[in-house]
C-alpha cells in the first residue's frame, strides 16, 4: 500500500527529490530497524549475546585507537586517514583477551546465559533454564603431542563458548569496522563532517553504531547457525506437522513415522501403531457393501479385529458396522440369519478359529438350506511362532487350535469360502465372497484370515461398488412361457406348489395376479420358510408339508422354488399330470439325491416368470386371454371361494379349549393373533405344529411369516432377535419397528441357546413375544417312529420309554429371566383362562420395550413347571 501512495504522489520537478528521499528511508530502515531486531532477539536468547558483541565492538574500537597512537606508523585505508594496521592489528589482539576473561565472568550467572522467557525477570528475580551445553567445560584431546612428552598434558577443559569467542573477536576486530569505513565513504561522498542533520544525534561515539549493527547481524546469525538448541515439544510437532492437512493425510504421517521407528529399530514391529490395516479395511468393506451389522463372538485370532471395531467405531461417526455381542455362535449365525431373511440384505457374522466355526452348529445348514445371504469370517491361528511378524503366537492356544483345512468345516454348506491371503486385496475378497452370496442361490459364504494377515498395514483405498453387483435374476425363455401358460389355462385342477418364493416380497404379489388370472388356480406351501401366498386369498390351500389331496388330484403342477413339493411314499401326483419346474436352484446342488418327473425344469426367478406369464395370458396375441374370461373359469372361481370359506370355517372350529380348561395348539394360536397386533411378524419353529400355527395365524403380509429354513434346530431364539433388530433398522431406530412374536416348540426352545438369546435381548433392548408350546418333549421322533414302524414295539409305549419326554419339565420362562438378569416378563400359562388374561400382559410388556416369555402347557399341566397353575414368574 505504501508503494502505491508513493507512486501516486509523485510530481513532476520534483522526481529526484522525491527519489533520493524514498532510498535515505528505506536505507535508514535496513540500517536501523531491520539490524536492531536481530540485536532484540539477542537479547531474548539471554543477556550475554547482547552484552558480549556490544563490549567487544566498543574495546576494539578503544584498543584500536590506543594501539594506533603508541604504535601507528602505516596507514590501513584512505577512507578514514588515522586509521593504522598497527592499531587494527592491536585492537584484534586486546579484543581477544578481553572477550576471554569477559565471557569467563559473564557464563558463570544464569541472568546472563538463560533465555528470557518471562518479561518480568530481573537481576533480582533471576533466571532458570537448562544450561546451553557451550556454557559446560568438555574435555578436547590436544592433537600432535609426541607420546615421549610425557610431562604435557595432552587434555584440556574447557567450554566451547571459549572457541567461540575468538570467532566472535575476530569478527568484532577485523569484520565489523567496514561498518564505520561505509559510513565514513558515504560521509565523504556527500561532503558531510556528520550525519548529524541527517540522522540527529549521529556522530561523536554513536558512529560506533554502525560497527554495532553489522556486529548484533552476525551474533544473531552466529548463534542460530552454530549455539542454539532447538528444543520442540511434541505438541508443536504436531501441530507444525498436520496443520492443513486431510485426516487421511494425518493417518499417512503417523504411518510413515511409525514406519521410520520401525525401521530405526526403536520401537518393536509387534508394538507399532496400527493406522489402516487389513481388518479395518474389512470392515470398510463390508459396510460399504451394505452390511451394516455385525454378530460377533471374539478369541484370541482376533486382536487386529478389536482394534479395527474401536478405531472404526471412534472415526467413523456411525459409518461403520454395529456390533452385536453374542456369547453363543449358533444364535449369533441365526441373528444374521434372520435379518438377512427379512430384509434381503447380507450381514456378518464373526466368529473364533476352528472352534467357533464349529460353534456356528446347525445354523449354517439352516442358512445354506434358507438360503440366507450371510458373510461368515473366521480367524486362523497365527502361523508365526517367534515373533516375526506382528499377530505371531503368544499363546497356549494358538497350537491346539491349528488345524490342516479350517474351512472344510463348512465348505459343503457354502456357496464360496476361501482364505484372505493378503490384506492388500482383502476388499476385493470380501466383494467375491458377498457376490456369491447375493446371487441365486443365494446363501451363506465363508472366509479365514490369519493374525499376521490381518494385521497388516495398508495404503488406504476404495472399491468403485458400482462395479461388485450379484448377478441380475434370468427370466423364462419365450417358448417355456408359452408352454407353462397354455398348460396352467387348459388344465382342469391346476395347481402350484410353492416353498420359498416369498423370500422375494415383491413374489407374493405376482402370484396373486396369476391367480386372479387363471381363476381356479390354487397354491400350497410345501415349505413353510415363508409367507408365499396370503391366507384371504380363495386359492390358499395353506401349509402342508409335501402331503395334500390336492397334489394326488392336481392334473397340472407349476413346482415354483420348493425343495420338496411332494414326497413320494406318502403322496404324489397322478399318472400323466403335466408338471413344470421353475427354481432359482432346479437341480438342488446342495442335494446328492433330488429328482422330479418334471417335463420342463428352469432356472429362473420365480417374481420374473411369474410376470412373464400374467403378461403372456392377459395378451391379446397368446390366444388366452377370452379363454380366461368364460363361464367355466367364474364357475371355478365361485366354487374355490366356497372351498376357501369351508376351509376357515374347519380351521375356525378346532380353535376351542377343553371342558376342563384345557387348550391345545389350535386354540392358543388363535388367541395369540388376536392378541397381537395385523402387522405382527411371526418367527416360527413349531415342528410338528407348524401346520395349526399356520391355520390359525393366517397371514397375508408379505414378510410376516418367517420359518426355519432347513432342518437345524434351534434357529427361532436368535432368528426372532434378528428379525426385530431388522424391523427396527428399517423403520428408523429401536422401537420403530414391527411386532415381533416367535412361536416355538419346547425341545426347540432348548436347542436355542435361550441362556444367550435373552442376554442379547436385554443387552440390546430387542424385545420380542415368545411362545413355547409345552408338550413335554419331542412328539417329531415319534412321528418318524411310526410312519416307518406303525405297529411295532415303539407304537405301543410312552414318551419316557422313548426317551423322547421333557417331563417334569424345566422352567422355560425361567431360564429367560435369569438369563436377563431378572428383566424378561414371564409366566406359565395352564388354563385357557389363564392364557386370555396373560396374554394381555405379555403384549403390552413387549410393547413397552421388555421381552415377555410365555410357557403355554398345551393340553393341561400334568408334568409341567408351573404346579398345574399360571404361575407368574416375574
Amino acid at each position: 500500500m505504501g508503494f502505491m501512495f508513493f507512486v501516486g504522489s509523485l510530481q513532476k520537478g520534483h522526481y529526484k527529490f522525491q527519489f533520493t528521499q524514498f532510498a535515505w528511508t528505506h536505507m535508514a530502515l535496513y540500517l536501523i530497524v531491520v539490524q536492531a531486531h536481530f540485536v532484540m532477539n539477542n537479547i531474548f536468547e539471554g543477556m550475554i549475546w547482547f552484552f558480549l558483541p556490544v563490549s567487544l565492538v566498543i574495546t576494539n574500537d578503544i584498543f584500536a585507537y590506543i594501539c594506533g597512537m603508541l604504535f601507528g606508523r602505516t596507514q590501513l585505508i584512505k577512507l578514514s586517514p588515522k586509521k593504522t594496521v598497527e592499531g587494527f592489528i592491536g585492537g584484534w589482539i586486546f579484543t581477544i583477551f578481553f572477550g576471554v576473561l569477559l565471557t569467563n565472568l559473564l557464563m558463570r550467572y544464569k541472568y546472563f546465559i538463560c533465555p528470557v522467557n518471562d518479561l518480568g525477570a530481573n537481576v533480582f528475580t533471576g533466571l532458570e533454564c537448562d544450561i546451553n551445553p557451550v556454557f559446560i567445560k568438555h574435555t578436547y584431546r590436544l592433537p600432535f603431542i609426541p607420546p615421549t612428552w610425557s610431562h604435557l598434558p595432552v587434555t584440556i577443559s574447557v567450554e566451547p563458548m571459549q572457541f567461540h569467542i575468538l570467532v566472535m573477536a575476530t569478527f568484532a576486530s577485523l569484520i565489523a569496522p567496514f561498518g564505520g569505513f561505509f559510513a565514513s565513504g558515504l560521509k565523504r561522498t556527500f561532503k558531510v563532517k556528520d550525519f548529524g542533520d541527517s540522522i540527529p544525534g549521529h556522530g561523536g561515539m554513536t558512529d560506533r553504531m554502525d560497527c554495532q549493527f553489522i556486529m548484533g547481524f552476525f551474533a544473531f546469525m552466529y548463534y542460530q547457525s552454530f549455539i542454539a538448541v532447538y528444543k520442540a515439544s511434541v505438541g508443536s510437532v504436531i501441530e507444525t506437522a498436520i496443520t492443513g492437512l486431510t485426516p487421511e493425510q494425518q493417518m499417512e504421517v503417523v504411518k510413515g513415522l511409525s514406519k521410520h521407528l520401525v525401521n530405526q529399530g526403536v520401537i518393536n514391529p509387534k508394538s507399532c501403531i496400527m493406522v489402516y490395516t487389513a481388518s479395518f479395511a474389512f470392515f470398510e468393506a463390508i459396510w460399504e457393501a451394505g452390511i451394516t451389522h455385525c454378530f460377533v463372538n471374539l478369541g484370541s485370532d482376533h486382536p487386529s479385529i478389536i482394534e479395527a471395531m474401536v478405531k472404526g467405531q471412534n472415526e467413523k461417526k456411525g459409518q461403520f458396522p454395529k456390533i452385536i455381542t453374542c456369547p453363543n455362535e449358533m444364535v449369533a449365525l441365526s441373528m444374521a440369519d434372520g435379518y438377512a431373511r427379512l430384509t434381503s440384505k447380507p450381514q456378518c457374522v464373526i466368529v473364533h478359529v476352528d472352534v467357533g466355526t464349529q460353534g456356528l452348529g446347525a445354523a449354517i445348514h439352516n442358512a445354506s438350506c434358507g438360503r440366507a445371504p450371510v458373510l461368515i469370517f473366521a480367524g486362523l491361528s497365527p502361523y508365526t511362532i517367534e515373533g516375526e511378524m506382528r499377530g505371531s503366537r503368544t499363546e497356549y492356544i494358538h497350537w491346539i487350535q491349528d488345524v490342516p483345512d479350517q474351512k472344510q468345516i463348512v465348505n459343503q454348506y457354502c456357496r464360496y469360502s476361501g482364505e484372505i491371503k493378503t490384506g492388500k486385496n482383502v476388499k476385493q475378497i470380501v466383494n467375491r465372497a458377498l457376490s456369491f452370496a447375493m446371487s441365486d442361490p443365494k446363501g451363506p459364504v465363508y472366509l479365514l484370515g490369519a493374525r499376521e494377515v490381518m494385521e497388516e498395514d495398508l495404503e488406504p483405498y476404495h472399491l468403485d461398488q458400482s462395479f461388485w453387483h450379484p448377478v441380475e435374476p434370468t427370466a423364462l425363455n419365450p417358448s417355456a412361457v408359452e408352454t407353462i401358460a397354455h398348460a396352467l389355462v387348459n388344465a382342469q385342477e391346476p395347481l402350484v406348489i410353492t416353498g420359498y418364493s416369498g423370500r422375494n416380497h415383491a413374489c407374493v404379489s405376482t402370484l396373486v395376479h396369476l391367480a386372479d388370472t387363471v381363476k381356479g388356480l390354487r397354491v400350497l406351501d410345501t415349505g413353510g420358510s415363508d409367507m408365499c401366498f396370503p391366507a384371504d386369498h380363495r386359492g390358499w390351500l395353506g401349509l402342508r408339508y409335501a402331503v395334500d389331496e390336492a397334489i394326488r388330484t392336481a392334473d397340472v403342477i407349476l413346482v415354483l422354488d420348493c425343495d420338496v413339493p411332494w414326497i413320494n411314499t406318502q403322496c404324489h401326483p397322478k399318472e400323466g399330470a403335466k408338471i413344470f419346474h421353475v427354481d432359482v436352484d432346479p437341480l438342488k446342488q446342495q442335494m446328492p439325491v433330488f429328482y422330479l418327473k418334471a417335463l420342463r425344469r428352469y432356472r429362473a426367478d420365480s417374481e420374473t416368470a411369474l410376470k412373464q406369464l400374467t403378461e403372456y395370458t392377459e395378451s391379446e396375441s397368446s390366444g388366452l386371454k377370452d379363454k380366461v374370461s368364460t363361464k367355466a373359469f367364474e364357475e371355478r372361481w365361485q366354487k374355490l371361494g366356497e372351498q376357501h370359506e369351508a376351509k376357515l370355517e374347519t380351521i375356525k372350529s378346532l380353535a376351542v379349549a377343553g371342558d376342563d380348561g384345557s387348550y391345545a395348539t389350535s386354540f392358543l394360536i388363535n388367541r395369540v393373533r388376536k392378541a397381537c397386533p395385523q402387522d405382527t411378524i411371526w418367527c416360527i419353529e413349531a415342528v410338528t405344529n407348524t401346520a395349526f400355527v399356520a391355520d390359525q395365524l393366517q397371514a397375508t403380509i408379505p414378510g410376516s411369516w418367517i420359518n426355519c429354513g432347513g432342518g437345524g434346530l434351534g434357529w427361532s431364539g436368535g432368528g426372532a432377535l434378528g428379525v426385530k433388530l431388522a424391523s427396527d433398522s428399517e423403520s428408523g431406530g429401536p422401537g420403530k419397528g414391527k411386532f415381533v412374536c416367535q412361536i416355538v416348540g419346547d425341545g426347540t426352545y432348548l436347542f436355542s441357546v435361550p441362556g444367550s438369546v435373552y442376554w442379547i435381548a436385554q443387552r440390546y433392548k430387542i424385545p420380542i413375544l415368545t411362545i413355547v408350546l409345552n408338550n413335554k418333549g419331542w412328539n417329531a421322533p415319534r412321528k418318524s417312529l411310526l410312519l416307518v414302524h406303525p405297529d411295532g414295539a415303539g407304537s405301543k409305549v410312552s414318551n419316557e420309554e422313548h426317551n423322547i419326554s421333557f417331563a417334569p419339565t424345566p422352567d422355560y420362562s425361567g431360564i429367560a429371566k435369569a438369563a436377563s438378569g431378572g428383566e424378561c416378563w414371564a409366566a406359565h400359562a395352564s388354563t385357557a383362562e389363564d392364557l386370555e388374561r396373560l396374554l394381555k400382559e405379555a403384549v403390552e410388556a413387549v410393547k413397552a420395550g421388555r421381552t415377555a416369555v410365555l410357557d403355554a402347557h398345551l393340553d393341561g399341566p400334568q408334568g409341567k413347571y408351573g404346579g398345574g397353575k399360571a404361575a407368574l414368574v416375574g
